[in-house]
Order: structure tokens, then sequence, then C-alpha cells
């Protein structure tokens, strides 16, 4: 069921999808090489993306998303490779991470994406991250890499270890015992860390955190189950991100293979 504010968003199917990327890779084109020197997608480009739905690919129609069948989203991630990797990258890892929306609060969830140009970004933890509990919430410590579309996002997603005061967090290589925790991007510290040649465009930084308050709300269960039900919500996270990062590298090598020959 829709809210009010969900219902003001726009709705379109595929086909407009498909022939709005067309025209979208023609920007993107033209930018590639800005994209690559400055390490992100421009402002204004990226909030064109943003403006006509390509960040809420997957997001579900209840919280304005298109909802759009797997194939049809990797043909979208295909047009874009075609141009730019890092672009394509992008929209792969944005719209990949927004099914986590159904693992969060409904009010949470809301909150995120009733803003039109709302991206979620994440990384992986390093090894000295922890969430403290606290009355009402956790208190978050630590530094988050690779964190892909940084620069157009407007909240993050952080996974920690839960530890009581006084402990520290214990070696692990799955995901039990943590949680994600949301912010809006500005209140974290950004870090200017992404020094690669391939994929430089993707704003793949670095976030800090020192004792940052997350409210209990802002927080869910990376392996919890989703709210609703869907073809696309069914396939395992790390196969949706595989997936769609295997169609941009065919799409780069389609891409090169046309140049060379």
């Amino acid at each position: 069921m829709k809210s009010e504010n969900m219902t003001e968003l726009p709705q379109h199917d595929v086909e407009y999808y498909l022939d709005t990327a067309h025209e979208l890779v023609e920007r993107v084109a033209a930018q590639a090489d800005q994209i690559d020197l400055e390490r992100q997608i421009p402002a204004e480009l990226a909030g064109e993306i943003a403006d006509k739905g390509f960040f809420r690919l997957l997001l579900p129609k209840s919280l304005g998303g298109a909802e759009l069948d797997h194939l049809d989203f990797l043909r979208i991630l295909e047009i874009f490779a075609d141009v730019d990797g890092s672009t394509a990258w992008c929209i792969n890892q944005n719209n990949v991470h927004s099914t986590n929306a159904l693992r969060m609060s409904p009010d949470a969830a809301e909150e995120i994406y009733s803003e039109s140009q709302a991206v979620v970004t994440n990384g992986p933890p390093t090894s000295d991250v922890k969430a403290v509990r606290c009355d009402g919430g956790y208190l978050l410590t630590g530094r988050w890499n690779f964190s892909s579309g940084i620069s157009h996002a407007t909240w993050v997603a952080a996974r920690a270890p839960i530890v009581q005061p006084g402990e520290a967090p214990t070696p692990s290589f799955g995901q039990e015992g943590h949680r994600i925790m949301l912010m809006p991007k500005d209140e974290v510290n950004f870090v200017d860390f992404w020094p690669v040649h391939g994929l430089r465009g993707t704003a793949s930084f670095s976030f800090e955190a020192d004792g940052l308050f997350v409210p209990e709300c802002h927080t869910y269960d990376p392996v919890g189950p989703m709210r609703e039900d869907g073809p696309v919500y069914n396939i395992p996270l790390t196969l949706l991100f595989a997936s769609g990062f295997s169609t941009v590298a065919l799409g780069i090598a389609k891409a090169s293979l046309n140049t060379a020959m």
C-alpha cells in the first residue's frame, strides 16, 4: 500500500526506461572523460539520472520505484556500460542496494525514499568498526571503504557488529550479530581515498564515523526477511550484485571490441 508521498512519484513502464536510457547515454558519453577525471558522475548529470528514475529501477512500487523485472534491468545496464563503465557500475550498485528498503522499517524506508533523488550507498567495514549499544540506538565508530556513488548519494548504509559498552568487536567473516546503520550522508566524514586507474568515475570513496548516534529505527538486519514478495526480491543479494556487475563487464568488453574492430 503506497503512502500519499509515494503516489506523487511518477511511474513508468519498461519501454520508457529503455528509451530514456538511450537518451541519457548520449549525455554520459559526452562527459565520459570528465567522469573519469573527476572520479565521479558530475552532479548535474547524476541529478538528471536520478530525476528520470534510474536509481529506483529495482525499488518496489510501494516506495515509488519501478520494480523492473531483473532481465529488463540488465538490458538497461548494458546500454550504459556500452558508453561508460563507471556510470553503469553505479547504476547497478545503487539499484541493487535499494532492494534492502524492504528490510528497513516502513517508516525508515519512506523517510529515505520519499525524496525523489534518494540514493543509499554502502561499503564494506574495516576490522575496527563497531556499534555500541546505548539508550535508543547505537554509537557507531569506524571506517567503510569502496562506497560507490557516494558523491551523488543522499544516505549511507554502514554494516557493523553490535557490541556492549566496553567490549571490542570480535573477528567475523559472516553477518551474524551485525546490523546496518542508516545515516544521512552529511552526518558522516567523507574520506577522499580512491586511487585507482579503472572505474575511476564510480566515486567509490570512503567514509568514517566516530561515536555517531544512530537511532534503532534507522537500523536493520542485513539478512532479515523482505516485507514484500516479488521475483527480483527472491534473488539473493549477492547474485543480484554479481549478475549486474557481470553485465557491466560484458558491456565494457563489447564496446572495446567494437572500438578495436
